[in-house]
Formats: structure tokens, C-alpha cells, sequence
């Protein structure tokens, strides 16, 4: 599902091909739009939430549905669209469409024509995103190449290179004015944000980098890997504070505590916590042990702290543990707020939570009280 800019329109897809579009203060769902016979699997508004794309999981087919009138404007087939990949300019009425064969394609959103079809690299573009208010475009591909298009000229303005791989994760230093990247390639970047150069590119771990985050104050660069190994570079010289041994499985998170006191790693099978700046090792927390016949029962998918820094939550398939912190003793619980667990989000300073289960209810528990707070239905099932 996805919301309009403004916030007055809701679009939810549904399993078998078919779109819901209307306001989240109506009182009853309206009828359906009848799409495709397949799996939508992405939506979204046009800036001005006049018309709302949908696409097929598989790519095959694409939609453009008039919100007031619910009319379909236009229906695409054999589009090859990735499932992330489409974007609606309604003012300047065009499409873009991100395809698997090393292109984009723009259509006349009125009647479907193909205006243009764009050769964009020796790969898919994953991503589409038109720059409103200007005339340029930006495209992205899973080899962690970023381009920037005139929509006049249709040649690339330019390309911002730094990876030989997928990015599968990125920190920000709006004090250096950058951003860092981690790449399937083994190495991590940082890219000057005004310019969109790279600034400094590094290579010093062996295994496909899973995770990067930097400090709250932006001193320092955290990096996982899913060979376990940890590396802590200063972010403005990359000069190496601390590579970290012991972890014995693939790193999945990295984060900071908000005050910056302590390094969180979530590791498939612990949690691994360090002190700040010493990058001592403080805590380790291992994962549950179960008999269940799924293997993944137990791995470790995520950690959070809450704003105040008073609460931690570990989330496991299926489950969540929380805990006080930084002196970590286990909350006991109502079985609820920690069992058919898949995301946890901290609300406010950091008694509450909200918690999801896969049947689409969503509960916010006060943790200090121990008490459901309320429950909100509606969903019949929670991605994400």
C-alpha cells in the first residue's frame, strides 16, 4: 500500500491483480479496480495524487488509474517493469518505467504511447525517480550506479560510480556534507553530496559488507560484513579506529546507541555490544534456543534502542525480547508483546511500543506498566 504526498489518499494492492483508492476518512472501503490477474506489488501517487500506478510482482504489466474517476488511463503489457521501478509525472503526462533489459522507458500517460526508450546501463534499473520542479531524472541499478538524465537531451547529465556491486546499505555525515555506502563488492565509499563525486573509497574487508552506520556525532564509520568481520573508521580520513574479532557469524545491523555510548552489532547468532570510543566489548547476548523445525527460529534479525537510551528490543523471526538499558535485564511480559513478532518500532522517549504480528494487527504496549495501551486492525497481513 502507499499513501499520497499530501496524505488524504490511500492505495492498497491486493493478491489476486485487483487496487483499492480512497480517502483513510472514509467509512467503508469503495469497489475494487480490477488491475491484473497477478500479484501487485507496487504502487504509487503522482505528486499531485490525480493518478495512481500499479505493477505486477513479476513485471509483465502496468496501470495508470484516474483517483476521481477510477478510470484506467492506461494499461501496459510485456513491459519487463522491475517491481520497484515505475514513477508518474502527471504535469508533464509521463510514465517511467524501469525495465530488467538495461533501460527505462517514458510513455504519454494519456494514451500509453512510448515516447522514449533509454539504454541506461549494461543492467536493470531497479529505481526511477523524476526530479519535480526540474526537467532531469534520476535511475539507479543494482551495480551501485546512480545516473542523472535531462529529459530534454535523454543522454546521462552524469553518472555517479563508486561500486562494482549491489548497495545494500548507506550513513549519513551531513557534516562532511556526504553519504557512505557499502557495497556486494567489499568496499565502502563516501560521496560528496553537492557534487556527487566520490570522495574516498576503501577496500579493506575480505567479505560482501552488509551494514554500515555512522556515530551521532559523525566521528566514525561502523562496518559489517557477512564474513563477521567489523571495521570502525574515522569517517573524514577512513584511518581504521578498531577492527573488531570474535563475532562468529554474518553481521546483519550495525548501530549506535542515540548518545553514542555504545555500538550494537546484530550478528545471526548474538548481539554483540561495545562501549564507545574504547570499542571494548561490554555485552553479548545469544540467541534463542529452539526446537522448531525452521532453521531460521533464533537468528537474530535486528536491534533498536529507544530515543532515551532506557530500552533495547532484539528481534527474532517470530519473536521480540526487551530489555532495560544499557544494563540489559529482561522485561517479563505479557506473551503477546513478544510472541508472532515480526517489527518493533519505539514511540516517543521510549515506554511504548509498536509491535506487529503476521495476521496484520498492531498492538502499543507500555512496557514500564506492562499493559496493552491499544490495538489497532484493520490490515490482513504486515510487510513491512
Amino acid at each position: 500500500f502507499t499513501c499520497s504526498a499530501d496524505r488524504k489518499m490511500l492505495a492498497i494492492g491486493g493478491m489476486k491483480g485487483s487496487i483499492w483508492v480512497f480517502s483513510p476518512e472514509s467509512a467503508q472501503l469503495p469497489k475494487p479496480h480490477k488491475l491484473f490477474k497477478a500479484y501487485i506489488n507496487n504502487l504509487q501517487f503522482s505528486e499531485d495524487a490525480k493518478f495512481v500506478s500499479a505493477s505486477t510482482l513479476m513485471g509483465d504489466a502496468v496501470a495508470v488509474v484516474e483517483v476521481a474517476s477510477g478510470k484506467v488511463r492506461l494499461r501496459l503489457a510485456n513491459t519487463y517493469v522491475h517491481p520497484m521501478g515505475t514513477s508518474l509525472d502527471h504535469r508533464r503526462n509521463q510514465l517511467y518505467v524501469g525495465q530488467y533489459k538495461d533501460s527505462f522507458a517514458i510513455h504519454r500517460m494519456s494514451d500509453g504511447a512510448l515516447i522514449q526508450r533509454v539504454t541506461a546501463s549494461q543492467n536493470s534499473v531497479t529505481s526511477v525517480l523524476p526530479l519535480f520542479g526540474s526537467k532531469r531524472l534520476l535511475t539507479a541499478n543494482p551495480k551501485g550506479i546512480f545516473s542523472l538524465w535531462d529529459l530534454h537531451t535523454h543522454p546521462a547529465a552524469r553518472d555517479y560510480v563508486g561500486h562494482r556491486g549491489a548497495v545494500y546499505d548507506l550513513a549519513t555525515l551531513p557534516q562532511l556534507h556526504q553519504v557512505a555506502t557499502g557495497s556486494a563488492d567489499g568496499s565502502f565509499c563516501s560521496w560528496d553530496t553537492r557534487t556527487g563525486k566520490v570522495v574516498r573509497v576503501a577496500s579493506p574487508l575480505k567479505g560482501l559488507i552488509t551494514c554500515i552506520k555512522a556515530s551521532p556525532d559523525g566521528q566514525y564509520l561502523a562496518v559489517g560484513t557477512m564474513g563477521a568481520e567489523l571495521l570502525v573508521v574515522d569517517a573524514a580520513t577512513y584511518r581504521t579506529v578498531k577492527s573488531v574479532q570474535g563475532i562468529q557469524s554474518p553481521i546483519r545491523r550495525v548501530k549506535y546507541s542515540p548518545d553514542g555510548k555504545y555500538l550494537l552489532v546484530a550478528a545471526l547468532s548474538a548481539l554483540y555490544i561495545y562501549d564507545v570510543p574504547s570499542y571494548r566489548l561490554r555485552h553479548t547476548i545469544r540467541k534463542f534456543t529452539s526446537g522448531s523445525d525452521n532453521a531460521h527460529v533464533g537468528e537474530i534479525v535486528d536491534v533498536n534502542v529507544s530515543s532515551d537510551n532506557q530500552w533495547m528490543s532484539i528481534t527474532e523471526p517470530g519473536v521480540a525480547r526487551y530489555f532495560s538499558f544499557p544494563d540489559l535485564q529482561m522485561q517479563k511480559l505479557d506473551p503477546a508483546v513478544r510472541k508472532t513478532c515480526l517489527l518493533v518500532s519505539w514511540v516517543g522517549p521510549g515506554p511504548r511500543i509498536l509491535c506487529t504480528d503476521p495476521h496484520g494487527v498492531i498492538r502499543l504496549w507500555d512496557l514500564p506498566q506492562k499493559k496493552l495501551v491499544q490495538t489497532f486492525r484493520g490490515h490482513t497481513h504486515v510487510g513491512g
